[in-house]
């Protein structure tokens, strides 16, 4: 960007504090609007990182408005300058909310005529090509499913799945979904009716991009490879940022497993004889002139495929005699559950390793390499024999070659993905497998992750981006910015001379007031596992009865809460309350029942403890069964506790308390969403009453009224507090 813009925006920078001010653009549209300096001051904060190139770094209490904070900077930095910005996500549920509600908002006070889009991933459109691939066994095609989305291919104007009146399975939508890999670009006969294009029209003629964390991160690996995703963007604001870690780590891994190897390769040929190969010798099979490439693909094509094919038992009898000797090194193994084995540095290197499963699985890639090799030589004896012959011929399977090509870079990719996962450093990756199902014919997935993304995001995102803004409501451990540096990589950023701006804006909420804080100092510690059970659930019972319902129980495992619900659960509804457990139905469907009972209740695990809004009289009582420490058998989290102790640092206090604080805060932001909210959050683990990092937790939170005492004491506390909170309602 010119030095002209960074001398000639002030004007818009002076806008913000007129937009929110007490009588400016949004109290005029907005009834219950009230100024926040926080909110103020937090959205000069991002103009000053757009307009001057810079990183920032902002935690945003509850109550703070951060999306207003940042979209309405970002309008008038994108109006002013005509510069792209990408805003990212991790939560559909925020996507939502700034789609259908809080861009619509901004746009109108401020009479932008910017249209934001939000950009989804390639597999929510239809692929046109791909659906003209499946013509001829739709004649023949009994699956509803299909046969729908054949008939609403033919009036959907977007292509867009969520026009679909029915939520298609995995393996029917895969068949007819868009995949980068298949795409042939302006090559594709399609091209000019394909979905993908058209939302990227829309895309191109938007300043400001909705993402999520993942797409992000596809766009940002692609343009390293020179492939364009996204049109040109330069700034970036990063939206539930705690989680960034998380997103790349998951989106830098990669996988293989023996489910995934036949189903991939059945849409070349199945078992049952359908599949692109079966269904090109079919339609060959009427042209004379192509006699020779029939035959070709015939006795050779098929026949290297059915080598492969006829291989990969042998392949995968060798693993599963492998996986055989993990199981049988286990103590236990539950076929529901299935189990997480890592391999270990000197297990990478051993002999037993690399000859029942890296051989074998190099001997595959060999056989795929063979496919792929004479797939593409396929590809070109057809190319050159269609182009010899007349036109009508060559218009008859102008799209085939096509398909051909899409099919031919999608192996590709294929052989180069497990190619990348055997070739891995141990030392820089963790290496698992997941092995479930029946013990004596276990089935497998073969991952590989990062260990640290840290090196990672500086150079794909900080070194390449002129400014990126990251957000949050949960990004400090005990009030420093610390771990979050660490674990991004802006500590290197630093290091390197680089300014970063970061500020914390505290709540405005009064929590004195809205919020009791309790732990009981009788509750047995959580290692006794069935005296802390019963404790437990004695507690929820009364509590949650003397307090109406309207709660989350939060726990760290689903083995722990199907264990208290199958108690409390059955109790609660003898007594008029109901509740349910995440599992039991759909989570979406779940919260909703809740919120449209307030006496409910509702036991929940990770996915329960951020990202889920209820408030007013839905959720007057928070639970947290024990402080939210990551399990250290996970294979990524015992990977990087090696990591920190070969580094010399002390992998607790660097790695799992502060994740613990983080998911902690999360945890306890559940209940308070809105000024006039108020109730209890009881934490059911008396570590933090005498552990040596207990005021690290207490730190992190906003300050509270506590309270601390016996079970009996507590839960008379929570009745007394909820009742008198009540009758001053009244």
């Amino acid at each position: 960007m010119s030095d002209l813009f960074l001398f000639d925006l002030d004007d818009r920078y002076n806008e913000i504090d007129d937009i929110f001010s007490e009588f400016g653009a949004i109290s005029c549209a907005k009834k219950d609007y009230e100024k926040r300096d926080g909110q103020v001051a937090m959205s000069k904060l991002v103009y000053e990182s757009l307009n001057n190139n810079e990183i920032a770094v902002i935690e945003a209490g509850t109550g703070i408005g951060k999306s207003f904070a940042y979209l309405v900077p970002a309008f008038l930095y994108a109006e002013k300058t005509e510069e792209r910005i990408v805003i990212s996500t991790h939560t559909i549920n925020l996507q939502n909310q700034l789609i259908n509600k809080d861009i619509l908002f901004i746009k109108e006070i401020l009479n932008s005529n910017i249209n934001p889009i939000l950009v989804k991933g390639r597999r929510n459109y239809l692929c046109n090509l791909k659906l003209y691939n499946l013509q001829s066994e739709l004649m023949f095609e009994t699956n509803k499913e299909l046969l729908d989305i054949d008939k609403w291919s033919k009036n959907t104007e977007t292509g867009d799945i969520e026009e679909l009146t029915f939520v298609p399975s995995d393996d029917i939508w895969d068949k007819v979904c868009s995949d980068k890999d298949f795409c042939l670009g302006r090559g594709c006969s399609f091209y000019k009716s394909c979905f993908v294009q058209r939302a990227r029209k829309k895309i191109e003629e938007s300043k400001i991009l909705i993402v999520n964390h993942h797409i992000l991160f596809s766009d940002i690996e692609m343009k390293s490879k020179n492939i364009n995703f996204l049109p040109f963007y330069d700034k970036i604001i990063i939206d539930e940022a705690h989680n960034i870690e998380k997103s790349a780590s998951s989106f830098f891994s990669y996988h293989f497993s023996k489910s995934g190897f036949y189903k991939f390769f059945s849409f070349y040929k199945s078992k049952s004889g359908l599949g692109l190969i079966p269904r090109l010798l079919y339609k060959m099979s009427k042209d004379i002139v192509l006699s020779d490439v029939y035959s070709f693909i015939d006795d050779k094509v098929i026949s290297v495929f059915n080598e492969m094919f006829s291989n990969s038992f042998n392949v995968f009898d060798k693993i599963r005699g492998y996986l055989h000797f993990i199981l049988n090194s286990v103590e236990y193994y539950d076929v529901n559950k299935g189990i997480q084995y890592r391999v270990k540095y000197d297990e990478w290197y051993s002999e037993e390793f690399n000859e029942n499963f890296i051989k074998p699985l190099f001997e595959l890639t060999n056989n795929i390499k063979e496919f792929l090799k004479i797939f593409g030589t396929m590809i070109s004896m057809f190319n050159e024999r269609v182009e010899g012959i007349d036109n009508e011929i060559k218009k008859k399977y102008e799209m085939d070659l096509k398909l051909l090509k899409g099919y031919y870079n999608k192996l590709k990719s294929y052989y180069e993905n497990i190619i990348f996962l055997l070739q891995v450093n141990p030392d820089d990756y963790v290496i698992w497998f997941d092995i479930f199902s029946k013990k004596e014919d276990p089935l497998f997935t073969f991952n590989v992750a990062p260990i640290k993304i840290d090196l990672l995001l500086k150079e794909k995102v900080f070194d390449v981006f002129s400014s990126v803004i990251m957000t949050s409501a949960t990004i400090t451990v005990n009030n420093k910015f610390d771990y979050f540096f660490n674990m991004t990589g802006l500590s290197y950023v630093l290091k390197e001379g680089r300014n970063i701006i970061y500020d914390s804006f505290e709540s405005p909420f009064n929590y004195k007031d809205q919020v009791l804080f309790v732990c009981p100092d009788d509750i047995p510690d959580v290692e006794n596992s069935e005296e802390y059970n019963e404790k437990l659930n004695d507690f929820l019972k009364k509590t949650i009865l003397s307090v109406g319902g309207s709660t989350f129980v939060l726990f760290t495992s689903y083995e722990q809460l199907k264990k208290s619900y199958n108690e409390v659960g059955p109790f609660l509804f003898d007594n008029g309350l109901k509740s349910y457990y995440q599992g039991g139905l759909n989570n979406q469907k779940m919260l909703e029942l809740f919120k449209d009972d307030i006496s409910s209740s509702l036991f929940g695990t990770d996915s329960f403890w951020e990202g889920v809004d209820a408030p007013g009289d839905t959720l007057r009582y928070v639970v947290l069964a024990k402080l939210p420490f990551r399990m250290p058998t996970n294979p990524i989290e015992e990977a990087r506790v090696e990591y920190y102790k070969r580094k010399g640092l002390n992998p607790f206090m660097e790695l799992s308390l502060p994740q613990a604080v983080i998911r902690f805060k999360q945890g306890f932001g559940r209940l308070i969403r809105t000024k006039n909210d108020y109730g209890v959050v009881a934490l059911l683990d008396r570590r933090i009453l005498y552990k040596s990092y207990s005021s690290v937790f207490i730190n992190s939170i906003p300050k509270c009224t506590y309270f601390v005492g016996s079970c009996d004491e507590v839960a008379n506390e929570i009745s007394k507090y909820i009742k008198n909170k009540e009758s001053m309602k009244k």
